[in-house]
């Protein structure tokens, strides 16, 4: 006896990839992909395949793929097993994503139920349910912080099918899919035990009639879906509508707007011809002096708001463009202190530069902002320039010092002891004062203390 049937629901409409007319036959084929069953979650029937297992089956299957031996049928076969007469297609080809997605790809053939299954798959609603035998184990296990009960399949689940082909509304959930398994059991069990009996239930119409209390909540259910969906489709529809037709209604006042704005334009310019023309003419009478027609102060009236409003435009796109220009003076002062100010810093921070760094910053800054440099390349010409004029500054000072009498103390011929300065006294006073910037030789130098005794 054979391990209990377990048939896995998918609603996942056939992609397809192509389609092949034989105009022998004038049959057509039609090439489909489609995803099948999914490792390693719990699905509708409450059921979880581990991933490894289901990797196992599909490349076990796939050698009998690759020999033409594995068919699709329309609806599930009575007692698991397809029939010539079930038959709708042919696969061709399956594989496991990375993920546990179960995909194939089949070939539905032109066979009474295969060209049944192409109309709907062109324009219905079709699925795909996997078919299988095999045992479970009932778990437990929490996820995503839920506790949640299951049928864990077991390791001697045999993959028969990759799928047939359902129709999405006839299976609906877990309770129909248990259903039909336990009528497909049956029918396996009478036929090994030598009776030939149909089983009670052939089709998903047997199965409405057995139980119509839960078809009925079922269809009731299924139906209230489609009205929703029909009505967002409508709610869709409308909002597409209007959207069309609002673009389609600003297209064309944007069409009329340009007509009138261009002639406008053209008025307005022929008026301007006109009145240049006439301007040019001699002894021309002057506008305030001829008499006005009529319909004439409206033009003129239309000529000043004209010229009033390019005037005003004009105004604005001066004050604008000063605007402009004052901001990228700032910008471009900004900009320039400072790069001034970091060159500057740099050249200052030299060794011979250090010595005098708060006197040439004195010289050079005012208002936290860097004078007298307007070129960034000149920054370290101006500090040379300027650490000489202090450095002869310096020593004018030392020099007027001398010569006005406060070092010259030091050169008399008699210190504040009393005592006489040698010539070697007067020496060294001689060297200090040279270091200070004095020019006198020694005996110039001499004869000057000495003449300031």
């Amino acid at each position: 006896m054979r391990k209990p049937i377990k048939l896995e629901f998918l609603s996942s409409k056939p992609e397809i990839l192509e389609e092949t007319f034989d105009e022998k036959t004038g049959d057509s084929t039609l090439k489909v992909r489609m995803k099948w069953q999914q490792g390693n979650v719990i699905n509708k029937n409450h059921r979880r395949y581990n991933k490894e297992l289901l990797k196992r089956e599909t490349d076990k299957i796939s050698e009998a793929i690759l020999r033409g031996e594995i068919y699709g049928a329309s609806y599930h076969p009575k007692g698991g097993d397809a029939e010539v007469d079930d038959v709708s297609h042919l696969w061709t080809k399956v594989w496991m994503e990375e993920d546990g997605s179960c995909i194939g790809e089949a070939t539905v053939l032109p066979t009474d139920r295969g060209k049944n299954a192409m109309v709907l798959i062109k324009h219905g609603r079709i699925g795909v349910s996997s078919r299988g035998y095999g045992t479970v184990t009932k778990k437990t296990d929490v996820i995503e912080g839920k506790k949640v009960s299951f049928d864990e399949v077991n390791e001697d689940f045999q993959l028969v099918s990759p799928g047939d082909f359902v129709l999405t509304p006839s299976v609906p959930d877990a309770r129909v899919m248990s259903i039909i398994e336990s009528q497909l059991n049956k029918a396996e069990d009478s036929e090994e035990n030598g009776d030939n009996r149909m089983s009670k239930f052939e089709n998903i119409d047997a199965i409405k009639t057995e139980y119509p209390d839960m078809f009925k909540d079922y269809e009731e259910g299924l139906k209230a879906e489609m009205e929703k969906n029909i009505e967002k489709t409508i709610e869709d529809k409308i909002a597409e509508t209007k959207e069309a037709w609002k673009k389609e209604i600003t297209d064309e006042l944007e069409k009329k707007i340009d007509e009138i704005t261009q002639a406008n334009e053209g008025m307005v310019e022929g008026v301007r011809e006109a009145i240049g023309r006439l301007s040019e003419i001699p002894g021309v009478i002057p506008e305030d002096a001829k008499p006005k027609k009529e319909g004439e102060e409206e033009e003129e009236d239309q000529t000043d708001r004209i010229n009033d409003l390019e005037a005003e435009l004009q105004k604005m796109k001066d004050e604008k463009d000063e605007e402009q220009k004052a901001k990228e003076a700032v910008d471009k002062e900004e900009k320039l202190q400072g790069e001034l100010k970091d060159k500057l810093d740099k050249a200052l921070e030299k060794e011979e530069n250090k010595p005098f760094k708060t006197l040439i910053e004195k010289e050079l800054i005012e208002d936290d902002k860097v004078v007298g440099v307007a070129d960034v390349d000149k920054v370290e010409e101006t500090v040379e320039a300027t650490k000489t004029k202090i450095s002869e500054m310096l020593a004018e000072a030392k020099k007027n010092e001398i010569i006005s009498g406060d070092l010259s103390e030091k050169g008399k011929i008699e210190n504040p002891d009393g005592k006489k300065v040698t010539e070697k006294d007067l020496k060294a006073l001689w060297e200090e004062a040279k270091r200070a910037g004095t020019n006198l030789s020694f005996d110039e130098y001499k004869e000057k203390v000495i003449k300031n005794r």
